[in-house]
């Protein structure tokens, strides 16, 4: 019986149909950072003492889930992230970071991994 039935035979006994449950998406956890050991911005070296430090998934949109599985972050400044200087406002700098980390990750799992899991490569020789 589809759910639809099931509904309809429901409102025909007059009983109240009860809502379809839908799966939520298993969030994933952030892996260790593959381009930092400690706790501060990338770009500057600030500590967060003052104003706390913002995580930034170098591979953004559908990719984040894979930057997040594959520890592709950074600790940044909101200074840096999001700021006037922002990583997303500066499409040169976001490129550099990109690069940087395709290069962590291949000395890690190698290019052949790294196109299948990101499908883009961002090392401009």
């Amino acid at each position: 019986m589809s759910w639809n039935d099931y509904a309809l035979a429901a409102h025909e006994r007059r009983e109240p149909c009860p809502k379809p449950v839908y799966k939520k998406k298993r969030a994933v956890k952030d892996a260790p950072s593959i381009l930092m050991e400690r706790k501060v911005c990338y770009f500057c070296g600030d500590e967060g003492d003052y104003i706390p430090l913002q995580k930034h998934h170098v591979f953004g949109g559908i990719r984040r889930d894979k930057s997040a599985e594959f520890g592709c972050w950074v600790w940044i400044c909101p200074h840096h992230h999001t700021g006037d200087e922002g990583i997303h406002w500066d499409r040169a700098r976001s490129d550099e970071l990109k690069a940087e980390c395709q290069r962590a990750f291949e000395e890690i799992w190698g290019h052949d991994r790294f196109m299948v899991e990101f499908g883009k490569n961002y090392i401009l020789d």
